[in-house]
């Protein structure tokens, strides 16, 4: 038997910014990602933001971050364009009716706002406490499509006291060794100092690998990590005292953490620094007791890049989805 409850959709007001933020850090599936104080760090003529809260049976208990975009299809919400992934937090008592609930109340208010199509990158269920694919199902029924589907690589961590080098291939073990033999060291460095140097690594290494530019500016970078001083980090690797590569760590939340940027100095290259790299940072993993890493897509636009792919699985990864969803309203 289906209970309905009263469901109420409440556009975001500065004041109910403690209460989205206490919503996210306590739900199912929320992430860094879908706080105030990571949206906020976007500029604000940026994004014309159309952020939600959502309360049934009279309690507030989800959010859903967004932003109207006009498109070839007109009005577009997307949530988030600002962000690797977004989409509708719920709490983690919520089974498959609470959520149908949510999300279709919601879906009813953006076509009764005029939106003609609705694009939502949903938050993968490893970032879950307790996982389920509840909300693909609801937007599938409701008519969503894939506007596309991408490949992320995903270390699944044995827990404590394993032996992580192990759990690598032969090739990988080696390359480890030989950085560390080599004299390479990794440490965490969070100086404006570090940052500088990792972000004229990460631009060389983006224009001439892909002749593009980091999609964050140095600035946005260093006021990320001012934002999240806990969860977010500078893993460099130096020779000496030369920074020669780094990875940019972020805490998504208490499960699972993504590596961003992923870059060195291709003058040292042979020293294999970005091997010892991922090694740290999955022990850093390990440490903080998370269930997954997320080493990034390894696909663009349903292209595998295989090379990439091969690298990661090096380290124990395995191809998962990423799935962007698409309803267009004629």
């Amino acid at each position: 038997m289906h209970t309905q409850k009263h469901v109420e959709i409440i556009p975001f007001q500065k004041k109910y910014t403690d209460t989205w933020e206490s919503i996210v850090h306590a739900s199912n599936n929320g992430t860094i990602y879908h706080t105030q104080k990571f949206l906020n760090y976007h500029p604000k003529d940026r994004f014309d933001n159309f952020h939600h809260l959502i309360s049934v049976g009279g309690k507030i208990c989800s959010v859903i971050p967004g932003a109207i975009i006009e498109s070839e299809a007109g009005k577009t919400f997307v949530s988030y364009p600002g962000a690797s992934f977004a989409g509708f937090v719920l709490p983690e008592t919520f089974g498959l009716e609470d959520t149908d609930q949510v999300v279709s109340a919601f879906l009813r208010y953006l076509e009764e706002q005029g939106f003609k199509r609705i694009d939502i990158t949903g938050t993968p269920f490893i970032f879950s406490a307790r996982q389920n694919q509840h909300i693909d199902f609801i937007l599938s029924r409701e008519g969503f499509g894939f506007k596309k589907r991408e490949m992320t690589s995903v270390v699944t961590l044995p827990g404590q006291g394993t032996d992580i080098l192990a759990s690598f291939k032969d090739g990988c073990r080696r390359s480890i060794k030989k950085a560390i033999a080599r004299g390479v060291t990794v440490r965490v460095n969070d100086s404006d100092q570090a940052y500088h140097a990792y972000y004229h690594i990460l631009k060389n290494n983006l224009e001439l690998r892909h002749n593009v530019k980091p999609a964050h500016s140095l600035d946005e970078m260093i006021d990320i990590k001012k934002r999240f001083p806990d969860d977010v980090f500078l893993f460099a690797a130096y020779i000496e005292h030369k920074m020669i590569a780094g990875i940019w760590l972020i805490r998504a939340n208490s499960r699972v953490s993504v590596p961003f940027y992923i870059s060195h100095n291709h003058e040292h290259q042979e020293l294999r620094p970005i091997n010892l790299l991922y090694y740290e940072v999955i022990k850093q993993g390990l440490e903080w007791n998370q269930k997954y890493l997320d080493f990034g897509l390894f696909t663009v636009n349903m292209a595998p890049n295989y090379g990439l792919g091969r690298f990661k699985e090096n380290f124990g990864a395995q191809g998962m989805f990423r799935d962007y969803f698409r309803k267009d309203y004629r």
